[in-house]
């Protein structure tokens, strides 16, 4: 009878200790859900009272983020939204820091971090994130509560994948395979996408923009260089030249609503106004040296007609170099800006050549033909 109870005690202490090692072993019950489908980005997190631990991925070699808004809050995007953001160095190995973001301009550093713990990795073409911070805070300024019984506005995003420093945190782009937000009930799993804005504004803006100084305003400074021996060069000119500055500014009214306002964010936004205000100025010098001509002149004033020229064609020079910026922020085909690349330098190709053509031309006939200038 003694053996027996003996037996018995050791079954119960050894069940006991099997319970207790398992119980400290379990891995959390983690229920995910797919984001966005391009970029496979997924968004996973279990419930550990008192905390919640978070997690993210995403197929693509670049830093990626997750953020949520305040419980109740109307706040959408990037507004006061606590972001959590893993950046990876040459041998993949993350560095996840917690950022508050004030507006959708790009967020600082939390003054009072609640991430508790914070990993990540990249292997096999897929980045990954992983942290742990409590469910409740009790800050009323940098730091948003989780509640596990309501619906939780998340955010997400991930570095721009043609970009050539996308392991880096820096601005994500204007397309919807970049970035987002998902209502999650994180009791219950439900989840809802929000209908996110089309992309079609973006497109537009390439468009218009590619068309006003790929075409019409290139076409502007070439008609007035080298058709200047035909009559219908200066009407031309000027169709041209209107038409793409219009458009440029109807890109322009397309990247302030796309951005809300913040356009000032990238290199490519500030080239972008600058080039637009340069088309502006040309047309305005361009209308002043049509008005101020004088045919009696014995030679052609700096101002407004050389400076129109110069202006002109550093607009358009710099033109290029915002369109091929747009591109790669856009995440357009790398094999649509080498062919974008490919056109531009053909254009160059064709100035050198027809200025050298011209200067050889009147050197050895001395044949000096007269142009038909803006009467």
């Amino acid at each position: 009878m003694m053996r027996i109870s003996r037996a018995l005690l050791s079954f119960s202490l050894l069940l006991s200790l099997s319970c207790l090692i398992h119980a400290q072993t379990a891995q959390p019950m983690f229920q995910s859900q797919v984001v966005e489908p391009t970029y496979q980005f997924t968004i996973s997190w279990a419930i550990e009272e008192p905390d919640i631990i978070l997690t993210a991925s995403a197929q693509c070699n670049c830093w990626i983020a997750i953020g949520w808004h305040r419980e109740g809050s109307s706040d959408t995007k990037m507004t006061n939204a606590d972001i959590v953001v893993a950046t990876f160095d040459e041998m993949g190995s993350a560095t996840v820091t917690n950022y508050w973001a004030i507006t959708t301009h790009p967020p600082s550093p939390n003054p009072t971090p609640a991430v508790l713990q914070g990993s990540g990795y990249q292997m096999n073409g897929y980045s990954f994130l992983q942290f742990r911070r409590p469910l409740v805070t009790n800050s009323t300024t940098t730091n948003n509560d989780i509640n596990v019984n309501g619906t939780t506005n998340f955010i997400w995003a991930h570095g721009n994948t043609a970009s050539s420093d996308a392991n880096q945190f820096n601005y994500h782009g204007h397309t919807d395979t970049n970035r987002g937000e998902v209502d999650i009930d994180l009791a219950t799993g439900v989840v809802t996408i929000p209908k996110q804005k089309s992309t079609w504004l973006a497109q537009w803006h390439g468009t218009l923009m590619t068309f006003a100084f790929g075409f019409c305003l290139s076409f502007g400074v070439f008609s007035a260089r080298y058709l200047k021996y035909y009559y219908w060069w200066f009407p031309l000119h000027i169709i041209t030249q209107v038409s793409g500055t219009l458009c440029a500014i109807a890109a322009f009214i397309l990247a302030f609503i796309m951005s809300e306002g913040n356009h000032f964010k990238t290199i490519h936004s500030f080239f972008g106004i600058s080039v637009l205000s340069l088309a502006v100025l040309s047309c305005v010098l361009g209308a002043t040296s049509h008005f101020m001509y004088n045919p009696h002149r014995s030679k052609i004033p700096v101002f407004p007609d050389q400076l129109h020229w110069w202006v002109a064609r550093l607009c358009v020079a710099a033109s290029y170099a915002s369109i091929i910026l747009g591109m790669r922020q856009l995440g357009v085909p790398i094999q649509l800006v080498y062919v974008f690349s490919g056109l531009v330098a053909f254009y160059i190709i064709i100035y050198i050549y027809l200025d050298i053509y011209s200067w050889k031309t009147k050197k050895q006939s001395g044949d000096y033909l007269t142009p038909h200038i803006n009467e």
